[in-house]
């Protein structure tokens, strides 16, 4: 067990390795950080054995990537001198020398490998994860030696504390062997517990050590056991009985025995256990269980005194409240109006009060009776919404409810009772809520051919529950908290007069809240299946379709998004959040299901094809029943860019509810997200307002331009400003150039499964943002991919092709996002600056001497990717701050580098920095 703790370990400490990659060609370095980026370790890199040792001086790496060939120190010096650093620093060599002497020599230096170019990404990142764990278990194994050597000394003196323990402890200590049914060893404390010596009990058998009882229970006990043990099942080994034995006085005494199995090195059992003399205990007990006796029959007395004298308050009650309101439908004038009002509203509390003590009591003294007749589900529940409707709407909020399909309509049971609990729910989940909504549900748990059992919730968006608090509800007389009775007011009866109800109608209810964030109560209850209901279903007939009555607004709608895909995620969440739903993401189908176990959802949006889990496999994961999701019957809506009536078959079949296509439509994502939430008002989207016009030729828009990226569909259909276009587009050419290098590997490996994957992602990414003829080109190979072909160069090429002509109309219809300047330090006109810009210069230019400047200089000779990125947005932080373009047009091409790992141009921006900054001081001229 220690040594797959070990491994694991291991494995662990790889995944989170540091990594230093040295190589003099960009493009080498851009693709190695990657792929180990995504492999989870951290990269460092360096284009020279100089910047490579200065990087040295700040972090050591767990493993280094070095080419043979580097300017100034080649790849074999900087080996040397990287082990003096650290011995222990696996290197390998990435090279396309294939001399037997270069590699003799590089493993003469103590290189753990020698990878010879062209090299595959993915064997690089294998090796380094291989290397890495290696290095890891040596390091593992080294230190569980010296701890086993510990170990085995402390064993040693243990042994003899644990003997001196035995012998002077009150506990037995003892050890009995099953092949001859003696003790094998009994501690010398035996005596004051029977009379016995130690030597006296060694001799006797257990039929004189136990009663009779006892030793039934124990002789059956143990066959179980042995069994069981022997079998594999560890359950049994350690068990905790109670044992009568005789004393020597003739007397009697009771023990609690912990005892324990174990199996010798000769393949025979014994038990070792401790024996203590509980006789006290057992006395406390069997006082405690007549007292409890006692009180149970007093408690039944006063439940009975209850029930009868809170019915004879009943009968004067209902006088007075229905006197109350005869009297206010008089001629009164409007002081005796107002005390009429007044002893009205105080003689509903109190009667409420008196039928809660009614029914609190009839159910402690178990006189409670249910009813058993047929009922409509949607009736009962929609007479709940009606009653407690207009409370909500006076505060602002929304109610609504939902049945679920698998709900049987109508059953047999006691509909009063259902509804006395969901009202006392609903309404502590109006007292309770200042705003949001609430929302009831009923789903089926369990069916049988004749019953089934029905879970209602109520959630609300209220002050919810501290976790402490939360054992309180459902105990009599009691709330949350003492001073809610004050503000809010109530007996602390309500709730657990609802769990006895459920409870009676073999059902259970709880609560599960998080403290400001609102609170889900719930009951089960178990039903017949009513055989008559032809003569219920006109009662719910303006119910339906949908089971809601009041409507909820947007914003207090949350919806899960699952999608892996960020500009996908983009136009999504932008789609949305328009219409103003609150939605969540989650990047794969795990996460989504992750997300369902901590919070309630109204809704999700499940892509279909995901990393780790995908939504199909999600989807039944959620709709299992040992999912542990929130509510496993949440509407699941599929999103993918395939239509075909097998993938329509598969969301069928995992359990989804609807199915939405790629590119996504806004009309058509409302009209489903609507069939299953009904909005108190339709939610209407933003205003366009200033979309850019692509650039037109003679009388219309170049036919052309609009067939390789037609930017028009893109912003009627999404509905987007100039500014979101932007800012989703700017990423949308680095995704796409990810997914083809992903697809170019897996045309290289021959992997269709790959082949498909990766064509249908770059088709998804194209649908969404209407790159029309990629999106064509990877459905070909998408297709070709499926049937298991691999022969696709010349669609590759293609695809490349129009990535590339794709690229070179952007500039044409977004100049100001896709043009540009190579340099920041080309000789174009600054703009002015503002008064208030210039009189923070001085104090930006020292910031530059101070802060900036020496930063530039630990960090412009090697190329340690954090630390640029670090110093890219520092500045940006100082262009928003001090109003200066010039340090913001550097600052934003030196991110833009960093993103697509364009070496070159980092160090070309870097060399370029004091420049910048001498320019910014001319300002002051």
């Amino acid at each position: 067990m220690k040594s797959e703790d070990g491994l694991g370990n291991a494995l662990k400490t790889e995944k989170k390795g540091r990594v230093l990659i040295v190589d003099d060609e960009a493009a080498n370095l851009g693709v190695l950080f990657e792929h180990l980026r995504h492999a989870d370790f951290k990269v460092f890199a360096a284009e020279d054995g100089e910047s490579a040792l200065r990087g040295l001086k700040r972090v050591l790496p767990d493993i280094a990537l070095l080419d043979v060939n580097l300017p100034g120190i080649d790849g074999f010096e900087l080996c040397r001198r990287l082990k003096e650093f650290g011995k222990d620093i696996p290197v390998i060599f990435l090279t396309s020398l294939t001399d037997i002497q270069d590699k003799l020599r590089g493993l003469d230096l103590d290189a753990v490998d020698y990878i010879t170019k062209p090299f595959y990404p993915e064997e690089v990142v294998a090796r380094v994860k291989k290397h890495l764990m290696i290095r890891n278990l040596q390091i593992s194994l080294a230190e569980k030696n010296s701890q086993l050597e510990q170990t085995a000394e402390a064993l040693r003196e243990s042994e003899q504390r644990y003997r001196l323990l035995a012998e002077n402890m009150a506990d037995v200590v003892w050890i009995l062997d099953l092949k001859t049914m003696k003790f094998r060893y009994v501690s010398p404390s035996v005596e004051q517990l029977r009379g016995y010596t130690a030597e006296e009990v060694l001799a006797q058998p257990l039929e004189q050590i136990v009663t009779p009882a006892s030793l039934e229970h124990i002789r059956s006990d143990l066959e179980k056991r042995v069994r069981a043990f022997l079998a594999g099942d560890m359950g049994f080994r350690t068990q905790i009985d109670t044992v009568e034995q005789f004393c020597k006085d003739g007397s009697r005494v009771w023990t609690e025995v912990a005892s324990t199995l174990l199996l010798k090195e000769n393949g025979e059992l014994e038990i070792v256990g401790v024996s203590r003399d509980i006789s006290k205990r057992r006395q406390t007990e069997e006082a405690l269980r007549q007292a409890k006796k006692d009180a149970d029959a007093a408690n039944k007395a006063k439940s009975e005194f209850l029930a009868n004298m809170s019915h004879e308050i009943r009968t004067p009650m209902n006088a007075i409240v229905n006197m109350t309101r005869l009297l206010s439908d008089t001629c009164l004038d409007e002081e005796q109006r107002e005390y009429a009002e007044i002893a009205g509203v105080s003689s509903e509390i109190l009667l409420a009060l008196v039928n809660d003590i009614l029914d609190f009591s009839k159910i402690e003294a178990g006189k409670l009776e249910l009813e058993n007749r047929d009922f409509s589900v949607a009736d009962t529940i929609g007479s709940v919404v009606k009653v407690l409707e207009p409370r909500a709407g006076e505060k602002g909020l929304g109610l609504t409810y939902r049945i679920r399909p698998d709900v049987h309509p109508y059953l047999t049971g006691d509909p009063i009772r259902i509804r006395q609990i969901l009202l006392n729910f609903v309404n502590n989940a109006v007292k309770f809520t200042r705003e949001g909504g609430i929302d009831i549900r009923v789903s089926s748990d369990k069916d049988t051919k004749t019953h089934t059992t029905l879970r209602f919730s109520v959630t609300d968006t209220g002050i919810g529950v501290p976790d402490a608090l939360k054992d309180r509800l459902f105990q009599s007389f009691s709330q949350a908290d003492t001073s809610t009775s004050r503000r809010y007011g109530g007996t602390g009866l309500g709730l657990a007069i609802s769990r006895q109800l459920a409870e009676l109608m073999g059902g259970e209810a709880g609560c599960e809240s998080e403290e400001g964030r609102g609170s889900t109560f719930w009951f089960t209850a178990v039903f017949r299946r009513a055989r008559n209901a032809g003569k219920l279903q006109s009662a719910e007939a303006d119910l339906q379709p949908a089971a809601i009555t009041a409507g909820i607004q947007p914003g207090t709608c949350r919806i899960l998004l699952a999608e892996d895909n960020i500009p996908n995620q983009k136009v999504a969440l932008f789609i949305l959040e328009k219409y103003g739903f609150v939605v969540d993401i989650a990047g794969n189908g795990r996460e989504a299901v992750d997300a369902l176990r901590k919070r309630p959802y109204d809704l999700v949006l499940m892509d279909m094809q995901m990393p780790e889990t995908d939504g199909i496999t999600a989807t039944r994961i959620i709709r299992g029943p040992d999912s542990g999701v929130l509510n496993p019957h949440i509407p699941i809506v599929a999103m993918t860019a395939n239509a075909t009536a097998e993938d329509r078959k598969k969301c069928s079949d995992a359990g989804m509810d609807a199915y939405l296509t790629k590119p996504l439509n806004p009309d058509e994502m409302l009209s489903v997200i609507t069939k299953f939430l009904l909005l108190t008002e339709a939610p209407e989207p933003q205003e366009d307002s200033g979309l850019p016009e692509r650039k037109k030729t003679g009388t219309g828009s170049d036919p052309a331009v609009s067939e390789i990226f037609d930017c028009r569909e893109l912003t009627t259909r999404i509905g987007m400003d100039r500014s979101c276009v932007k800012h989703f587009l700017k990423d949308v050419p680095k995704y796409i150039s990810d997914g083809l290098e992903k697809l170019k590997a897996a045309v290289r490996e021959k992997n269709a499964g790959d082949i498909r994957l990766y064509a249908h992602a770059i088709r998804g990414i194209c649908a969404n943002f209407s790159v029309k003829r990629m999106e064509e080109a990877a459905y070909r190979m998408e297709v070709i991919g499926k049937q298991g072909g691999t022969k696709m160069d010349d669609l590759l090429k293609e695809l490349e092709q129009e990535y590339e002509t794709f690229l070179s109309v952007l500039p044409e219809i977004f100049p100001d996002i896709f043009l540009i300047p190579e340099t920041v330090c080309s000789g174009r006109k600054e703009k002015v600056l503002s008064e208030e810009a210039k009189a923070k210069l001085p104090e930006l230019i020292r910031c530059l001497e101070n802060d900036m400047i020496p930063r530039w200089n630990e960090i412009k000779d090697g190329i340690f990717i954090h630390e640029v990125t670090a110093f890219a947005e520092k500045l940006k932080e100082m262009a928003d701050e001090y109003q200066t373009d010039l340090l913001g047009d550097y600052s934003r091409q030196l991110s833009e580098a960093i993103d697509f790992f364009d070496f070159g141009r980092i160090d070309r921006l870097l060399s370029e920095f004091t420049e910048v900054t001498d320019r910014i001081k001319q300002y002051l001229i």
